[in-house]
Order: structure tokens, then sequence, then C-alpha cells
């Protein structure tokens, strides 16, 4: 098992099960405070019963439809070496995989697989775990949940459902023409936008909403002079923004 020693813990992002005993808190090492602790949903975004909680609790992802034993497919040993030997539930052409994860453990692989996308678009982001960490808690759904802001939701869900695209969201304002760079060709296609009718930023609207600014979410001219201000006057970076 990993030390908590080194280099701001050598840089690495750690993302933890939970744990699968109904009632129980957040097991360990998931429940160490420089974790991912990631509980499991079903379909509908209700927390499973089996799925570990309490203050420790950072997200949870979805862990398929059938409790412990899931419905979400993954990787398996090859051949009838893995636990799927052929008789499982999966087609018997299909024995490379299983197609019955479930548990807290299908649920934490996810939240890894959005870091790495996260990361992929903003390697920046590499070697500060505490800001991606907040991150996947900022961006999680928790609508469903009652909670239209930043906050906490509660124990049961901790700060909600984890969301890629809103995490990708989250850490891409200003990049208005979604190319991976924040440069010239940004400021042209935002003051087309607002100024000239241009086409919306991309992937999403809210690309444009450069400075952040929660009450007033609106795209406009100030948006503008702060992406010409980080690009030419040294001003500070689009900050991550989870208001979408």
């Amino acid at each position: 098992m990993r030390r908590w020693t080194g280099r701001n813990y050598a840089g690495v992002v750690n993302v933890f099960a939970s744990g699968n005993l109904q009632y129980g808190s957040v097991t360990y090492p998931a429940c160490h405070s420089k974790t991912i602790a990631v509980g499991a949903t079903d379909s509908l975004d209700h927390k499973w019963r089996y799925s570990q909680y309490g203050d420790d609790l950072d997200v949870v992802a979805p862990s398929g439809a059938l409790d412990y034993r899931g419905d979400i497919w993954t990787l398996d040993q090859m051949g009838a070496a893995g636990e799927n030997d052929g008789t499982d539930d999966c087609l018997a052409q299909d024995a490379d995989y299983l197609c019955s994860f479930g548990g807290t453990s299908a649920a934490a692989p996810q939240v890894a697989g959005i870091i790495t996308m996260v990361m992929l678009r903003r390697p920046d982001l590499i070697g500060n775990p505490d800001r991606v960490r907040r991150i996947i808690r900022l961006s999680s759904e928790r609508e469903q949940y009652g909670v239209y802001d930043t906050l906490r939701v509660n124990n049961q869900v901790g700060w909600g459902r984890v969301n890629a695209d809103r995490a990708l969201l989250s850490v891409t304002h200003g990049d208005c023409n979604n190319d991976g760079l924040i440069d010239i060709d940004d400021i042209v296609y935002l003051i087309s936008y607002v100024c000239s009718g241009g086409p919306e930023p991309v992937p999403h609207y809210e690309n444009g909403n450069v400075n952040c600014r929660d009450e007033d979410p609106s795209v406009d001219i100030d948006d503008i002079v702060y992406l010409v201000n980080y690009v030419y006057g040294g001003g500070p970076e689009p900050p991550d923004c989870f208001f979408y």
C-alpha cells in the first residue's frame, strides 16, 4: 500500500471506493483526507444501501442497477481464467469481459477516468491533487438532491454524483474555440460572438464566461477584457468555474 509520504504525495490523485458494508462509515484508505472517497448510486442517482458514507465521502458514481452484482461492463482476464468463465450472464463469446461489475469498486474507476480526461485536457493540473480533488467535488451534479450551489450535499452522496462533462467544462473557460489553447484566436472568437453575432463559444456557451461571475454568468465585454488582460497583460488565468 502506498505510504502517504513524499513530495505532495508524489502529486498523485488517490481515488478509493468507500466500501460495501451497509450502514458503515467510509473505510480506510478512502477515509484518508488526501483521497477522493467514492460511493455508489443506482441508475436513478439514489445511494445504494450498501454504499458506505459519512463525513469522509467526497462523491458518488453510478454502479449499475442490480445491487451488489451490478450491470457495468469491464475488462476481465482472458478466456476462462477471469471472473467470467463463459458461464456468467454475459454472452459466452464475451468471456474477456465482465458484464456484472458492481459495488463501490465499480464506481471508483469512473472517477479515476474523469480525472484522466481532465488531466489530458489540462496537463498543468498534473501534480496538483488538491486542485483536482476540488474540481471533481464542485463539478458534481447536485441539483437532483435539491442543492443548487457548490455546497456539499450531505453525508449520503458527498458533493454529489460525478459528471465528466461538467468537470471538463470547469477547467476550459476562456478556450472559446475549444482547440486546447487560450490565445489570440480565442479573443477574436469571443469578440466576434459578443460584438458581431458570431458563433457561440464551443463546446458550451459557458466557455465564454471567462471571469466566472456567478452573479452575472452572461458572456459579455467584461469577459473579453479579462481574456485580453490574461493573454497580453499578465493578468490572472481564467478560474476553475462551477456555474453552468
